[in-house]
């Protein structure tokens, strides 16, 4: 099962229950647990309000989309563009969920079900903490963190191929 970014957090989530891949992709994950707190993520002074935001303005999505990717002008149309497709609530009510801290360990569930995990982040992240994993223990593959230069939070649509290969090995 793969996710980027907040989908990360659903992968995570569905941990609880019977979900049994043979394996788990996280992209400019978002994950967080006791020892690493969502404020402990993010970097600060970002535009990552607009994810829990159902009537963010245009320069604001902009905004957050050049921070999430540093691909060219024509993705971050695409970008933009996908954005408005997600119906309301459905952004408002997961930033609810999260302030109301209605969310499990992700962590510790990684630790729990003992999944082999590629971990993929971009070297120039611009929205999470690049490095905020790097200490904490989970069956990652190969004991590391992959990073990939030249990329920020969606590291697929920043490197694909670089991105295809870790996947394709993992």
């Amino acid at each position: 099962v793969a996710g980027v970014s907040l989908a990360t957090n659903i992968i995570a989530e569905m941990l609880a229950y019977d979900l049994a891949p043979a394996g788990l992709v996280f992209a400019g994950p978002c994950l967080v647990g006791k020892e690493i707190p969502l404020e402990r993520l993010i970097k600060p002074g970002t535009h990552v309000a607009v994810v829990f935001t159902d009537d963010a303005a245009a320069e604001e999505v902009k905004m957050y989309g050049q921070e999430a990717s540093l691909s060219a002008a024509a993705d971050l149309q695409l970008f933009i563009d996908d954005y408005y497709k997600v119906a309301a609530p459905f952004r408002s009510l997961l930033g609810k969920s999260i302030a109301e801290k209605r969310y499990n360990d992700h962590l510790s569930l990684l630790r729990q079900r003992k999944l082999p995990s590629l971990i993929v982040v971009g070297n120039e992240e611009k929205v999470i903490d690049p490095d905020y994993l790097d200490s904490v223990s989970l069956p990652i593959w190969r004991d590391r963190i992959v990073k990939i230069p030249g990329a920020s939070h969606l590291v697929q649509v920043d490197q694909p191929a670089t991105f295809n290969t870790a996947v394709y090995d993992f």
